[in-house]
């Protein structure tokens, strides 16, 4: 489905695979023209559009190979994915980005580059006048391809379909080569159980992402499946409420989106609805916390979110558009548990899911319905798919949709899949009772105090942002005496970036911090912190990644006046000190 309207009327076209096969068709006859050669890369900055679908298609067919860049990326890692591709054609979508690889072409930076073209003419849309326009293919007479199956059949199953970068945390973006062969396994091994009628799914983040290409390209190509294309101007939830997907894979910060959505509903309901909807908070509450505890809940606790997600939590899915979700799924950041809890109250099961740009997609998953998100899950069972764990905790990974190395980087190839077995660089622990597996932190990211322990910060981060007042939180340490920690605080906490309002909003925060170290073992515990004066993103669009990954590295050196004035020696009697309120403030 195909969106046309605009965001206040907005309205859908439905394009029949007939039409979306002669678009690739012409999409093919212009990459001829391009001069675009089997093994040749063309790269696509664009969001979900239909011309991205074309011209993706369009890629694989002609055996070239689909380089997917964010729209929202930086200079600096546009440049590094282009030239490290060595893209010869590049498709954008803004003004902007078409400016943005100009400049880079004419400064000699991107050698390899040809053409730019606007990605909205790969249908005959609206084009840049400097552009020569892809319309001339076929009005020269290359029109729908006469020998589209014939080049088709030249592709191998393990030639080259597409180039992943991922999201560079712990260095430069790598390029995840994946073949046809191991793309349609990542495809088998995630899409969902048939259930013989069809689904819907919205397409609404870029398809740079492994998860993104996986289902929007592959899952049409296994299942019944309408790929709703959403408004780019309209809000996710109202998207949502168009669609009403039945299979939705979103970050969590989507679904936390849909939860402060369905709470704002829950003061427009009728006033009885109102008042029972604390109590049936409680109930549902109470039985997610059986399940999740994997005990056989008591009768009445059944019955009661029963009735509470009859008469009120089915009115708050539908006014989010969740209700004819059956499968929904979140991962690739930290998963507040809260928000999960209320989804599962709700009657949402939403569901964990773990795995790598390298491995194609999911290779963990819950299998249980309402399962503790704290846990990854179960091991996918896909025929090949092998998991284990090295002596040093680290995840390894063998089967037929791990990738088969890293673009032109023989060293990383070399370290990372040795004998195609993939080194996830995850420490995890597997729990031999339940069949889970349990997220510790990454192996490159552990931190080294100068006392000699080693500490994963990510079990600390994930213990402190399930406090209320903390959205996002970066533990520093590496060689020094003590933890400390960079807040960012939650959106909607009283006093949130605003100066007057600092002392309230650092008590608030210091009792939250003080609550998640009686969780922590001492040497765990965040003996002092900063609040940041505007969300990370903001004061560094390196610092997140497209996915919500935190770079520490970068962290570290943008805020490095904050980090020192942690490690200054006036820590309080209290032994946990939020700085003064121009300390605070300052970045």
């Amino acid at each position: 489905m195909q969106h046309i309207g605009g965001s206040r009327a907005r309205a859908y076209r439905p394009v029949a695979w007939r039409e979306l096969a002669r678009l690739i068709d012409s999409a093919v006859a212009s990459l001829d023209l391009l001069g675009v050669c089997r093994g040749d890369c063309v790269a696509i900055i664009s969001g979900p559009r239909l011309e991205y679908l074309v011209l993706e298609y369009a890629v694989y067919v002609r055996g070239a190979i689909a380089v997917g860049v964010y729209p929202t990326c930086s200079v600096t890692t546009l440049e590094h994915t282009l030239a490290d591709s060595e893209a010869v054609v590049c498709a954008a979508e803004s003004q902007d980005d078409i400016a943005r690889i100009e400049a880079l072409m004419h400064s000699g930076r991107l050698p390899a580059a040809r053409h730019i073209t606007p990605i909205g003419q790969w249908i005959g849309g609206p084009r840049a006048e400097s552009e020569p326009s892809l319309r001339g293919v076929r009005s020269k007479g290359y029109g729908v391809s006469q020998r589209l199956e014939e080049v088709a059949r030249q592709v191998n199953p393990d030639d080259v379909a597409c180039l992943i970068y991922t999201s560079g945390t712990t260095g430069p973006p790598k390029g995840v080569v994946h073949t046809h062969r191991t793309f349609l396994h990542a495809v088998a091994a995630s899409a969902p159980l048939p259930r013989g009628q069809r689904e819907r799914m919205l397409w609404h983040l870029p398809a740079s992402h492994v998860v993104g290409k996986v289902r929007v390209f592959g899952f049409p190509l296994v299942h019944d499946t309408v790929v709703w294309i959403a408004d780019p101007q309209a809000p996710f939830i109202d998207s949502m409420r168009d669609a009403r997907p039945t299979y939705l894979t979103a970050p969590p910060r989507f679904y936390e989106k849909a939860v402060s959505a369905g709470e704002d509903l829950v003061r427009r309901l009728p006033l009885f609805h109102r008042c029972c909807y604390r109590p049936a908070m409680r109930a549902a509450g109470a039985l997610v916390d059986e399940l999740w505890a994997r005990r056989r809940p008591p009768w009445h606790l059944v019955v009661a979110a029963a009735i509470g997600r009859r008469f009120i939590f089915h009115r708050l899915l539908r006014g989010v558009g969740f209700d004819c979700l059956h499968t929904a799924s979140t991962g690739s950041a930290p998963v507040p548990p809260e928000m999960v809890r209320t989804l599962h109250a709700w009657g949402l099961d939403l569901r964990v899911t773990y795995g790598l740009t390298e491995t194609g997609g999911r290779v963990i998953t819950h299998h249980r319905p309402f399962s503790d998100p704290r846990n990854l899950g179960e091991q996918v069972q896909y025929p090949g798919l092998e998991l284990r764990i090295a002596p040093d905790g680290e995840l390894l990974a063998r089967g037929p949709c791990i990738c088969t190395r890293y673009w032109k980087d023989e060293q990383s190839t070399r370290e990372s899949l040795p004998d195609g077995c993939l080194r996830t660089g995850d420490l995890v622990r597997f729990d031999p009772d339940t069949g889970s597996f349990r997220l510790i932190g990454r192996k490159k990211d552990i931190i080294n105090t100068s006392g000699g322990k080693s500490i994963s910060p990510a079990v600390i981060e994930e213990a402190l942002t399930a406090q209320p007042s903390i959205a996002r939180a970066v533990v520093i340490g590496d060689g020094r005496k003590f933890l400390t920690a960079l807040i960012e605080p939650a959106t909607g906490v009283a006093g949130a970036h605003q100066l007057d309002s600092l002392l309230i909003l650092s008590e608030q925060i210091a009792a939250d911090i003080a609550a998640a170290n009686r969780e922590l073992g001492r040497v765990e515990q965040i003996k002092r912190f900063r609040i940041l004066p505007r969300p990370l993103k903001e004061i560094d669009d390196a610092a997140v990644t497209p996915t919500g990954k935190v770079r520490r590295h970068i962290v570290e050196r943008t805020c490095a006046a904050l980090v020192e004035d942690m490690y200054g020696e006036h820590l309080t009697a209290a032994g946990l000190d939020p700085g003064t309120p121009s300390a605070v403030a300052s970045s």
